[in-house]
């Protein structure tokens, strides 16, 4: 896990650099892409503080910090966060079909073990959004 930690800081730190470069800021619209880049850094400690085994108010709180500045839920299953994974699946069942539609990609990879916590919550995610495109 601190492999993953220290590569997520690393990636960080080159977006960043990079966004500073002029020529980069010509070809984006530089202002939104900072703001999505903050937004994805608060997500990130937000789902963080979901991991299995930190006080039910800490996860209670995050969670609704999550449900007021989210649009999309794509950063909510996180690489290499697997104690945050039944929270995060919990939290796509609640926000529903199409809320999470951006979410399902990352919702696959985590089922490809499914001794992995909220593995099995994941797949009933999958089964209603897979029900609600079949109406």
């Amino acid at each position: 896990m601190e492999n993953c930690i220290y590569s997520d800081i690393r990636f960080m730190n080159m977006e960043k650099h990079y966004l500073d470069m002029p020529r980069f800021r010509k070809l984006i619209n530089y202002d939104k892409l900072i703001e999505r880049v903050a937004q994805r850094d608060e997500i990130i400690q937000l789902v963080q503080d979901l991991e299995t085994g930190l006080p039910e108010e800490v996860q209670k709180n995050s969670i609704e910090k999550i449900l007021k500045i989210v649009d999309d839920y794509d950063l909510l299953i996180l690489a290499g966060h697997k104690h945050t994974y039944p929270a995060t699946v919990q939290l796509l069942k609640d926000v529903g079909y199409p809320k999470n539609k951006k979410a399902l990609p990352s919702l696959v990879l985590l089922l490809q073990d499914t001794n992995w916590p909220g593995a099995v919550e994941g797949m009933s995610v999958l089964k209603e959004a897979d029900i609600a495109l079949n109406q």
